[in-house]
């Protein structure tokens, strides 16, 4: 006998049960089941490089598929020195060997290579939108022509919503598919060119990813006091991401009451906060990169300031600069068009008992049906659940994509979820409706019947 098998006959052996009683009464310790191996994670979360609540979140829970699907099967090498035992008796089923077959299929494959001459036209046209944008501004600003000033505003806008795609994508280490590549890239699209910290950016959408719509750890749909995607809020919910008491009250009662009509103005302004929240991790949270991200993002204000500096008068710069973050809000509104209409969980899934990666993905994602030629408008983010599922695979390759899904649900009987980019906004706002109408008058509560869930049951989403 080696001495790996002496050390397996060592390893205690866990029911699924076990393991989440295990994580409930010993709140200090992280512990994940993956590939039927259990894993005591606790040390290796200050140094998670998607940060500590992604694997926070799945204490107790099954987290194979969300692991093997954001990692390189590098990263099996770090789980060895955490494992403490085995999970007895096999849980899979058909589908489950099935969708592991799949993810073979796809990382192995030719959908996880990169056409890197397509990344490159994207990064020169994302820079050509900014040289149009300074010029204009330069340009409207010595010959005081107003208009060409707003038209600058315009095509910044435009830049910061097109280079936000290519920063999800580096965020993924969707390009090179080399974290410390797709990081540097990512700098660079990121604080430096957009002010929005990559840092944060991975924090924040990492933990989305793993628990995504469950309404004490998404943070991707916390967003008292402005908006509620459902009544459960209104029961002041802590929030595990940003560890505090998201308090329903006066103020965002009636904010929420209102939702609807807010929603897009405050959309145009959105991009301030990320402003906000990008400088507040860098400065007070772990920022594996923080001296590279605050001298870039120093250097970011430094540019967009010399920029409006330029504009014909104060009122103009502020006009411009409004307009620009307005229009980079579209971005905002297609983050929110994948999953504010979509089923919302209590609790974190992926018990034994509850639905499994593949399930909640779908049941808490939308995709935008688009043609091909509008690609570049949605950046990737029409395939959004597509991507949920395969978060590594290149922007470029969603399309074939989101065809073998299609495939793959029809042929299980899965439902799979994508509406026209107006009838998505129209869902939004009914959606947004309905949990207004709760919180103008309590006794009000959802129909499950009129949800998109329903819809997907009955085979008619």
């Amino acid at each position: 006998m080696c001495l790996g098998e002496k050390a397996e006959d060592k390893l205690q052996s866990f029911t699924f049960a076990e393991i989440t009683q295990l994580a409930e009464s010993d709140k200090k310790n992280v512990y994940l089941i993956i590939e039927s191996a259990v894993y005591k994670v606790t040390d290796w979360l200050p140094r998670h490089p998607g940060g500590p609540d992604v694997i926070r979140n799945l204490s107790g829970r099954d987290a194979s598929l969300v692991f093997r699907t954001s990692h390189p099967k590098s990263s099996y090498l770090y789980l060895s020195k955490y494992k403490i035992g085995n999970v007895t008796g096999n849980r899979k089923t058909k589908f489950d060997e099935d969708y592991d077959a799949l993810v073979d299929e796809v990382y192995d494959g030719e959908l996880m290579k990169t056409n890197y001459s397509w990344y490159f036209c994207k990064t020169m046209i994302s820079y050509l939108i900014l040289a149009l944008s300074v010029s204009l501004y330069v340009i409207g600003s010595k010959n005081e022509s107003i208009c060409m000033q707003l038209f600058g505003g315009f095509f910044l806008g435009t830049f910061f919503q097109q280079t936000a795609f290519l920063g999800h994508d580096t965020g993924h280490n969707g390009v090179t598919h080399n974290r410390l590549y797709d990081t540097m890239y990512g700098v660079m699209v990121g604080p430096l060119l957009t002010g929005i910290s990559i840092g944060w950016w991975k924090d924040s959408h990492n933990t989305h990813h793993s628990v995504p719509n469950v309404v004490q750890h998404d943070p991707d749909i916390q967003h008292l006091p402005v908006f509620a995607v459902t009544p459960q809020y209104f029961n002041s919910l802590y929030s595990f991401y940003h560890k505090r008491v998201m308090v329903f009250d006066a103020a965002a009662r009636f904010f929420v009451s209102y939702q609807r009509y807010l929603f897009y103005p405050i959309m145009a302004l959105a991009r301030f906060n990320l402003y906000a929240q990008s400088i507040i991790f860098i400065v007070a949270k772990r920022c594996e990169w923080r001296k590279t991200e605050a001298v870039t993002t120093l250097l970011f204000w430094t540019w967009l300031i010399a920029l409006h500096y330029q504009c014909s008068s104060a009122s103009v710069g502020f006009a411009c600069l409004i307009l620009s973050h307005a229009v980079a809000g579209l971005l905002h509104v297609q983050i929110c068009l994948s999953h504010f209409p979509m089923q919302t969980y209590g609790e974190v899934q992926y018990g034994e008992e509850t639905h499994g990666f593949f399930d909640t993905q779908i049941a808490t994602t939308m995709d935008i049906d688009c043609p091909e030629w509008l690609d570049w408008f949605h950046g990737g983010l029409q395939f959004q659940t597509a991507h949920h599922l395969f978060p590594r695979i290149p922007r470029h390759n969603l399309r074939k994509l989101q065809a073998r899904l299609l495939k793959f649900c029809a042929e299980h009987g899965k439902p799979y979820y994508m509406h026209p980019f107006i009838d998505a906004n129209r869902k939004l706002l009914s959606g947004l409706q309905k949990t207004a109408e709760v919180a103008k008058d309590p006794k009000k509560a959802f129909n499950f019947k009129e949800s998109m869930l329903w819809e997907g049951m009955c085979a008619q989403g």
